[in-house]
């Protein structure tokens, strides 16, 4: 039995990976950071496409937005208030005729002497 057991240790240590393959784990190792580098790479292109593509968008809005093409938002309640106070009023006032002009006025001179000599 012993010779039996010992015999499957030594065909199982022959059939490891790293007893017929030495640099199986560097082989590993490369192939992991060669996948963490392409999927950092994709990552990155594709971060780089969504925001140019959503700058570009929100710049055609800016400009589609700034030609005046769109329709202004109106407030409702407020216009409607404001229509009412509108009618309310009634029509123009008529402006009389014997206004006081503002700018037309008389100009007083005040001064008083004074004596800067000193006695």
């Amino acid at each position: 039995m012993s010779i039996n057991n010992l015999d499957i240790k030594d065909l199982l240590k022959k059939f490891t990976p790293t007893q017929k393959r030495p640099f199986l784990i560097w082989r590993v190792i490369y192939m992991a950071t060669i996948g963490v580098l392409v999927a950092g790479a994709i990552f990155t292109f594709s971060f780089i496409y969504q925001n140019i593509f959503t700058t570009l968008n929100n710049a055609y809005s800016i400009i589609i937005l700034s030609s005046e093409l769109g329709m202004d938002t109106v407030d409702v309640p407020a216009f409607e208030k404001m229509e009412k106070i509108i009618k309310s009023k009634g029509g123009h006032v008529a402006i009389p005729n014997n206004l006081r002009n503002i700018f037309d006025y008389n100009i007083i001179i005040t001064s008083t002497a004074t004596n800067l000599d000193k006695q």
